[in-house]
């Protein structure tokens, strides 16, 4: 046998040898998983329903079909990894509020770290009360009120990319990324992102965070060996590199000025910390990139439902607009809006509402069990090991909570609408618990200062079909497969009672 044959039939060997290893440890690890009681899906063994990910790319259907078939709690295997599905408010609770200890599913806080690092969302323990606490100032009602006018400026500014379209009918998701990015720049460093990034690039630096978030689509390419040997690992590792240099830019900035243009930059909270409990250069990085991923990408996808929501309902459309314009009657109609204006538009807040019940900006959140946990009453067992998704998307459109949930009625939230009379847990879009979404506030702020400054200068028409919003492919945050198609013509050019 010559040199070469020997080499080839030692590497089938060591292939072969290879792969009964993995076999027999995932035959292995097969008969070791964690049992229940709680249906689901038929298995296959050692794959589990990995099926389930790769034959559903709609969360949405995916879901809501085993919802159906198998009850309001139900389970699936990844391999020898258990996972249940719950939506009842009393089971979301006791997941959520625990005082036994809950760390965020290994698997999926892995997928994350390649994306927003070890940040609030990722980090557990005491580092994440640590974290926490750094950083809940940042977000405290009165510190967000200096940044009515940073969200009054991306709101002018993405009220002249809409003008520039002329009416096409175009995705609006850059657009709401651009409007979003902006903010959450000024909010952290307190200058514009122009001085940041230059403006011929600032639409790449958008993708950039776009293929960032896109990484939770093919979680298989986070593993390292797997990831930077590709082009797609290699292509997102300059874009953290990139996304460094910005954020160093960002940091020498907010270092000249303690205020700039009457704001306290959100850092300015992360460095003001006691002796003792300041976070680490490292630390403080990991959270800017958190925040600026998690707080861009949810709430351009939770403004971009909305919108595409109101083009397919001109009545509450029509609502909103009237409401707009008698609050904003007074002297210059496309005035900032303030923080009174806010205050009064119901209507706005109503169908905000309504939008983040349908269609919550992350539609779960999965924790470990570190301890069996009875669900549905006592009927059924969480077994310690396991991970619990709780679905605040399938939790909303539960019809014991919301009648006709699939009905976009922002009606319900309005005085003596039923969802005024819901349970205050049966509500979750930014999630629940000491882990609630600590930007949740500044999300809601920013969304009803954008949808006043669109709605008060456009008349929105349809271009995404209810259904097409519905195909919703699974990753962190819900975003439709065909995006958010619209198109914004005028108000003085359309009148608002016309068709299209």
């Amino acid at each position: 046998m010559s040199a070469l044959a020997l080499a080839a039939f030692c590497a089938g060997c060591l292939t072969l040898a290879s792969a009964a290893v993995a076999v027999a440890a995932a035959a292995y690890l097969w008969a070791r998983r964690p049992r229940t009681e709680v249906p689901g899906p038929p298995t296959i063994p050692l794959l589990g329903n990995v099926r389930l990910p790769i034959k559903l790319p709609a969360l949405v259907h995916g879901l809501v079909d085993c919802h159906q078939r198998y009850g309001e709690i139900f389970r699936y295997y990844l391999g020898h990894k258990l996972y249940i599905v719950i939506s009842r408010p009393e089971d979301a609770r006791k997941v959520l509020t625990s005082s036994k200890t809950r760390e965020r599913d290994p698997y999926c806080m892995h997928v994350m770290r390649t994306v927003v690092s070890d940040g609030l969302i990722t980090c557990n323990g005491d580092t994440w009360k640590r974290h926490r606490k750094a950083i809940d100032p940042a977000f405290h009602p009165k510190a967000l009120t200096q940044l009515v006018d940073t969200f009054n400026e991306s709101g002018r500014v993405l009220c002249e990319k809409l003008a520039a379209s002329a009416g096409a009918t175009v995705d609006v998701y850059p657009l709401l990324m651009a409007s979003a990015l902006h903010s959450i720049v000024k909010a952290i460093f307190g200058v514009e992102l122009d001085r940041l990034e230059p403006d011929t690039t600032k639409h790449s630096r958008i993708a950039e965070i776009r293929k960032m978030a896109a990484t939770f689509l093919r979680p298989w390419k986070t593993i390292k060996g797997v990831m930077w040997l590709s082009a797609e690992g290699r292509e997102l590792k300059k874009h953290m590199a990139d996304f460094r240099r910005l954020v160093d830019r960002g940091l020498a900035m907010a270092r000249e000025n303690m205020k700039t243009d009457g704001i306290t930059p959100l850092i300015h909270f992360l460095w003001d910390q006691k002796p003792g409990e300041n976070l680490s250069e490292e630390e403080i990085y990991n959270e800017i990139r958190t925040l600026t991923v998690s707080g861009v990408e949810t709430t351009a996808t939770s403004l971009g439902f909305t919108l595409a929501l109101l083009g397919l309902h001109p009545e509450w459309q029509r609502l909103a607009q009237a409401e707009l314009d008698d609050v904003f009657s007074a002297g210059d109609r496309l005035r900032p809006a303030t923080e009174r204006d806010l205050s009064q538009l119901t209507v706005i807040d109503a169908i905000v509402k309504e939008s983040l019940r349908l269609f919550p900006p992350v539609p779960s959140t999965v924790y470990l069990l570190s301890d069996d946990v009875a669900l549905g009453g006592g009927r059924l067992v969480a077994p310690r090991g396991s991970s619990v998704l709780v679905s605040f998307l399938l939790m909303h459109r539960r019809p014991d909570l919301f009648p006709e949930p699939l009905q976009f009625d922002p009606g319900r939230f309005l005085a003596g609408g039923s969802a005024t009379r819901r349970r205050p847990d049966s509500y979750l879009p930014f999630g629940g618990g000491p882990r609630r979404c600590v930007g949740a506030r500044f999300a809601d702020v920013e969304m009803r200062v954008l949808l006043a400054a669109v709605l008060r200068r456009f008349r929105v028409l349809p271009g995404s079909s209810r259904h097409q919003l519905e195909q919703i492919p699974c990753s962190v945050t819900a975003h439709p497969l065909t995006g958010f198609r619209i198109s914004c013509v005028p108000r003085n050019d359309v009148p608002l009672d016309s068709s299209r």
